[in-house]
């Protein structure tokens, strides 16, 4: 026969079960905002129109509509007009060659992850059709 006793729960077994799920939670929102493309701050653009290059190194998100295609140079990539959804203000873009599957239109709307370079030159590293 069984007794009845009851194992106490210790407070450091609290605290790591606290700290496990705190870490995991985390992870899941890490992750989710990946897959989404949602993991960084909207483009703040006219800071960078002003300063382009103190912007260097730092990556954005921007939800543009397609507005044209304005420069293409083979093997090296091709220069896009975009208008914020916000804003409605112009954006250049430099999409490199070696980006593959962005087959943009007029008037698409898309997510778009960039990336400013020493330059200060708007560089896309990924993208997602709204």
């Amino acid at each position: 026969m069984k007794s009845g006793k009851r194992k106490k729960v210790s407070s450091t077994s609290i605290i790591f079960g606290f700290i496990l799920s705190a870490v995991s939670i985390l992870g899941f929102l890490v992750l989710y905002r990946s897959i989404t493309g949602s993991s960084r701050e909207n483009l703040p653009i006219a800071q960078v129109r002003e300063n382009p290059k103190s912007f260097s190194g730092n990556g954005y998100d921007l939800e543009a509509s397609i507005e044209s295609q304005i420069a293409y140079k083979e093997n090296v990539g091709r220069i896009i007009l975009t208008k914020d959804l916000m804003t409605g203000i112009v954006v250049p873009i430099f999409v490199p060659d070696s980006l593959s599957g962005f087959n943009p239109s007029p008037s698409q709307l898309y997510r778009f992850s960039l990336k400013i370079d020493h330059a200060g030159v708007l560089n896309l590293t990924n993208f997602k059709k709204l």
